[in-house]
């Protein structure tokens, strides 16, 4: 586990970066943010709790962490940044707060073993490429406050077999 003190506030980029044999990652409650590439390939972290106070993760925060299997956001939480759970191979789980109004580009491409995500009513913009080749993802409710589906967000979604979209 990596110990990180309560007087840190930012986890800067690449500062976990391929560090393999971390299984767990404990934020302190100060930290706000989550950098660009901060723990990409570190394939011992089996679950994740993004803590109250983070606000954004950084692109490829999380990406080619293959052993995650569930991610979850804590209130307050508003952006996932581009790329930032990208080809997470075993992420089956996703909780998403209601807070949360952004997610990015290609934020969970590529995460083959997701099947259902349940996207909050405050999310206004899903990037493109969002879900690309997640090819366990059976159904998917597109909030009303989302004007605009981008190009390829479901792209090679072969196992999609349900979607709602909402009245925006």
């Amino acid at each position: 586990a990596a110990a990180i003190p309560n007087t840190v506030k930012v986890i800067g980029d690449y500062a976990f970066h391929s560090c393999r044999s971390l299984k767990k990652a404990a934020f302190p409650k100060g930290v706000t943010t989550i950098g660009d590439y901060a723990f990409q390939y570190c394939d011992g972290l089996k679950s994740l709790t993004i803590p109250k106070g983070v606000t954004e993760i950084g692109e490829y925060a999380f990406g080619y962490c293959n052993g995650l299997k569930s991610v979850t956001f804590q209130k307050g939480f508003t952006a996932i940044g581009e790329n930032a759970f990208s080809c997470c191979d075993n992420l089956k789980k996703v909780t998403l707060p209601k807070s949360i109004t952004e997610i990015g580009v290609r934020a969970f491409s590529n995460c083959k073993s997701l099947t259902d995500i349940a996207l909050p009513k405050g999310v206004t913009k899903i990037g493109s490429g969002a879900f690309a080749a997640c090819r366990s993802l059976k159904k998917v409710t597109i909030p009303d406050a989302v004007t605009a589906i981008e190009e390829n967000t479901f792209a090679d979604c072969t196992g999609l077999t349900s979607v709602k979209i909402g009245s925006g």
